[in-house]
């Protein structure tokens, strides 16, 4: 990176794992959010889960773990050499 940001931000006064895991717990956040009107609107159209509520959120907590990824994987699959900005 010519930035060099991955520096930069080690040297903050945070501990590694929370650069780390801080956003992707935003993501997971985010992702249960959205999971909740999709299970909503399936309900109305009449699907049924078998194993009731426990089912439903057992659906929510796969839905929202499956965005678990490390915080960078969307720029390093959109960025192309040389569109990175300063």
């Amino acid at each position: 990176m010519q930035t060099q940001y991955l520096d930069r931000l080690l040297l903050t006064p945070v501990r590694r794992t929370a650069i780390l895991i801080g956003p992707m717990a935003a993501d997971v956040r985010v992702a249960a959010a959205l999971t909740v009107p999709i299970l909503v609107l399936g309900v109305v159209l009449g699907v049924r889960f078998e194993g009731g509520l426990l089912g439903a959120l057992a659906f929510i907590l796969l839905a929202s773990l499956w965005t678990w990824r490390s915080p960078d994987s969307d720029a390093r699959l959109r960025s192309r050499p040389g569109s990175l900005t300063r």
